[in-house]
């Protein structure tokens, strides 16, 4: 007994000094292995101090600065299962809220491609359950770089205008795959109203939009600041009077130079400008802190061929840039600065035949135009539940709407197990297709078509294992079956048969009958397929089928 006694005596001064020291095991000593609220465990062997209960905890990740959000943070992370830290509610909830238990997972974040832009706003989500929820399964919805959630955006730009031919081949072309550019006029080139008539005509189908290129086309560090009226504002003025259908909002500096007065004076008239050829090319889902009026291009012409272009466009889609593509004439026989009209037609097939599902082909306007609702748009969560998750796409209002007014598209992702999803924008049914990440085996969808004048309201209702609410243990059953018709998609219900909870599921995309008329896109030859367009008899919708070339005929 007497050696019992003495054992438990020595046991007591061990945890007694351990006390005293802080050592590993005592919470507030700064132990290596101490436990977070859910019951996780973390590395604190980094810091001496104990881990605070607050949610804004993790200081390496997000910045004291960033707990208000009062300005969008590219780097800021969003609100997945790596950090809880953005969703801080202890000033709208009355308490803090801890990570969720998956709070050590290894979740990678977004592609750097697509930042935080969203201007996270700290609002009361649900009870704490569903805040913790959110940051378990679900990543903060963002704006897609580009439109329609386009991978890349390709611009192609023509100088000068003296030869009106040039826009018709192009609108041919543009024409077979639904193509937009900017043709960059100079008053000087448009000789007589002759071809300005045949310039209207060309306009008038829809393919190419006007920008300008400069009255006389000077050099504009050799101007003299008293010359830049004339040069710019009287060069726009000429064009918006000769072309009534064009708003001319855009420039084309002649040659590769522009001082900081030149730009001032422009940026009174335009919304942007393309420099010459060179420079990086922007990406708008990295940074949104580029100039508008000094965006460089990539030449095209007779000497350098499509193989430059072709390697930036490659780039472009894998990286998430914007390529501006410079060309002049496209001719027969061309030489020097102008375009082989063959070289031009074999550019935009393969274009099309490689990335007619990555690259939003526009107009310089309109690309300008939706990076900058990027910069003034914000996406927030204001609510959820385990059927549905809303957010708000709200403009900041400081833009003319007259002329930003691109419909916008964002990615949302889901829960693990969701396993169909649909949305509501504004009261408008969306179907959504479930897109999943290689890499990660991440699921998202895609809304589009959200208003980029004024405050969107969008749900997306989720259906899957991970719906089911807490009060009942479902009995589900197949219910009513909704069939798609042209105009709407079709889905089936399931209905608890307990409670009378539903769900809908296996939704089906409206019905298109693609028996009208077909469009050979690019005929098939004895060496390479060929596509075709075949269009819905009810509406402008087609769908896009390979052509199996033709083989040469053997003896």
């Amino acid at each position: 007994m007497k050696k019992i006694i003495a054992l438990l005596l020595c046991v007591t001064m061990v945890f007694s000094l351990m006390a005293c020291t802080g050592v590993k095991g005592d919470p507030n000593g700064g132990g290596s292995n101490s436990t977070d609220a859910s019951g996780s465990s973390t590395d604190n062997s980094s810091t001496d101090a104990p881990k605070p209960e607050s949610s804004n905890s993790d200081a390496s990740s997000v910045d004291s600065s960033d707990t208000n959000n009062s300005s969008s943070d590219s780097s800021a992370l969003p609100p997945s299962s790596t950090d809880s830290s953005n969703t801080d509610n202890s000033s709208t909830s009355g308490s803090s809220v801890t990570s969720s238990s998956t709070g050590g997972s290894t979740r990678p974040d977004r592609p750097s491609i697509v930042p935080d832009r969203t201007n996270y706003v700290n609002t009361v989500l649900g009870d704490k359950e569903w805040i913790e929820y959110i940051n378990e399964v679900a990543r903060h919805p963002y704006l897609t770089p580009y439109y329609n959630g386009y991978t890349a955006a390709l611009t192609m730009t023509f100088d000068d205008g003296y030869d009106s031919n040039t826009g018709t081949i192009v609108s041919d072309e543009f024409e077979k795959y639904g193509y937009r550019g900017t043709m960059m006029l100079g008053p000087c080139f448009l000789g007589g109203e002759n071809i300005i008539n045949e310039w209207n005509s060309i306009l008038s189908r829809g393919y190419l939009d006007v920008g300008c290129h400069g009255y006389n086309h000077k050099e504009p560090t050799t101007l003299d600041p008293s010359e830049y009226e004339h040069e710019i504002k009287d060069a726009i003025m000429f064009l918006r009077e000769k072309f009534p259908g064009q708003r001319v909002l855009t420039f084309a500096t002649p040659y590769a130079h522009i001082n900081s007065a030149y730009e001032a004076f422009m940026s009174d008239y335009v919304i942007g400008n393309r420099l010459e050829a060179g420079g990086d090319r922007i990406n708008f889902g990295e940074d949104l802190s580029y100039n508008p009026y000094r965006v460089k291009a990539v030449s095209f012409n007779a000497n350098t061929g499509a193989s430059n272009a072709k390697t930036e466009v490659q780039n472009a889609v894998k990286y998430g840039r914007w390529v501006v593509e410079l060309f002049h004439c496209v001719k027969d026989n061309a030489t020097g600065v102008d375009v082989e009209r063959s070289t031009f037609v074999s550019h935009c097939e393969w274009l099309y035949r490689n990335y007619r599902n990555d690259l939003w082909v526009a107009t310089f306007e309109e690309v300008l135009i939706y990076g900058e609702q990027l910069k003034h748009t914000v996406v927030d969560y204001t609510a959820c539940d385990r059927e549905s998750l809303t957010f708000t796409v709200t403009p900041d209002g400081t833009l003319d709407y007259e002329i930003y007014n691109i419909t916008m598209s964002m990615h949302v992702y889901l829960p693990e197990l969701v396993d169909s999803a649909y949305a509501i924008v504004n009261g408008e049914y969306q179907p959504l297709e479930m897109e999943v990440i290689f890499e990660t085996a991440e699921k998202y969808v895609t809304i589009r078509n959200i208003d980029a004048t004024k405050q969107s309201d969008v749900v997306v209702y989720i259906g899957g294992n991970k719906t089911m609410k807490n009060n009942c243990v479902h009995r589900y059953a197949n219910g009513e079956v909704v069939e798609p018709t042209h105009e709407t998609g079709g889905y089936s219900v399931k209905e608890c048969t307990k409670c009378g909870h539903t769900y809908k599921f296996a939704f089906t995309n409206p019905v298109h009958d693609y028996t009208g008329e077909e469009v050979v896109v690019i005929a098939p030859t004895e060496r390479k397929n060929g596509f075709s367009k075949h269009y819905c008899t009810q509406c402008d919708k087609y769908i896009v089928e390979e052509n199996q070339f033709i083989a040469p005929a053997t003896e």
